[in-house]
């Protein structure tokens, strides 16, 4: 008999900006599914809840603050009516209401397998002010219980313990390969540069813009909105970089598509510092090299080390990147055959869902 698996994500899918975190769940559930697992999701869609695609929940309405509080408890009478071996969960901080349904689960099915997949470690960086002081003042005094209820974190950083819970090391990956990539041919007449995002300080884009000028021949193509999106159109009106710089909001698939063939690099996390991390695991690194677009980063990702051709790696610092050491990266790649291809094939080899969840799966559970 196949065994079962739930995945489970507060992330509210119906924005658009939260497109690469939803394909990296379902990713995750189609390895799982390709190892004759059969797999069930929990999924947020504008404070309505959904199991697979059926709407258990509707709390529309509800203050925002409120329902992410609230929301395991609102899941709750649903997933406990089903035994599951594994219960994969997105983590979205510690509160009563989760630590209550990891406890009543654990009661009734005490041999369920709980993993949490950790998208950053520290997060501490990310909640500032005095709201930021009473979420992880919450999250402290509740993910001390943690420990008793969760098997395993899966973490892309350093650290062999997290909650004093044992950690698998695990970077993300991709649950698709494109079988042709067709670049425009046209003659350059400026470096085009793709940042694509949910955009937060900590991505670092200001650090492109301030090395940028009206009178290079360059162009910035950002893709996406979030917190910071208001603070770089400030920074690039203040500068005089509108020309130079085209912001486009949130972007369907085609028309992604269509940038990723006119876009010559594509730019990564320059920020990951500034959170106190390192160790980096960008989604956006991924459909790079998938869509055979070379990229800049800042920190360590350990699939992309600076031995290949087709990144290049800067320093974690406040410093701007320049125009000058672009170009040159620009100029090399250019020079590589069949670079695109090299690419795909990397990703397809090095970075998908069913490799990495084989690799778990092997070590964690007896066949």
């Amino acid at each position: 008999m196949n065994r079962k698996a739930l995945f489970i994500a507060r992330v509210d899918e119906s924005d658009i900006n939260n497109k690469g975190i939803i394909q990296k769940i379902k990713g995750q559930s189609i390895a799982h599914e390709k190892l004759n697992w059969s797999t069930d999701r929990i999924a947020n869609r504008s404070q309505r809840i959904f199991f697979n695609n059926h709407q258990i929940v509707d709390k529309s309405g509800t203050p925002t603050f409120l329902f992410a509080l609230r929301w395991y408890q609102f899941i709750t009478p649903a997933v406990i009516s089903k035994k599951y071996d594994l219960l994969w969960i997105r983590y979205g901080l510690s509160t009563p209401s989760f630590i209550r349904f990891l406890n009543d689960y654990k009661q009734k099915y005490p041999d369920v397998t709980i993993i949490i997949d950790m998208p950053t470690y520290p997060y501490h960086k990310e909640w500032r002010g005095i709201k930021g002081k009473v979420v992880m003042y919450m999250d402290r005094k509740n993910r001390r219980k943690l420990s008793k209820l969760v098997t395993l974190i899966l973490h892309s950083g350093p650290e062999r313990k997290i909650f004093d819970i044992q950690t698998y090391y695990m970077t993300n990956g991709i649950n698709h390969i494109k079988k042709d990539i067709v670049k425009d041919k046209r003659d350059h007449s400026t470096i085009d540069l793709l940042a694509i995002g949910k955009w937060q300080k900590w991505h670092g884009l200001d650090r492109v813009i301030m090395g940028m000028s009206a009178e290079h021949n360059m162009v910035l193509h950002v893709v996406g909105e979030g917190p910071y999106s208001s603070t770089l159109r400030r920074m690039v009106a203040k500068r005089g970089l509108e020309k130079v710089v085209v912001f486009y909001g949130s972007l369907d698939d085609d028309m992604l598509t269509d940038l990723y063939q006119r876009c010559d690099i594509g730019i990564g996390t320059l920020g990951i510092h500034r959170k106190k991390v390192r160790y980096n695991s960008s989604l956006k690194h991924r459909h790079y090299c998938l869509n055979g677009l070379p990229f800049i980063y800042s920190g360590v990702d350990s699939d992309f080390p600076n031995s290949l051709e087709f990144i290049m790696q800067v320093d974690e610092s406040e410093d701007e990147i320049s125009f000058d050491r672009i170009e040159r990266f620009f100029f090399q790649v250019g020079q590589e055959e069949k670079l695109e291809q090299r690419m795909q094939q990397y990703a397809s080899q090095q970075l998908s869902w069913n490799k990495r969840i084989k690799e778990l799966h092997d070590k964690i559970f007896i066949s």
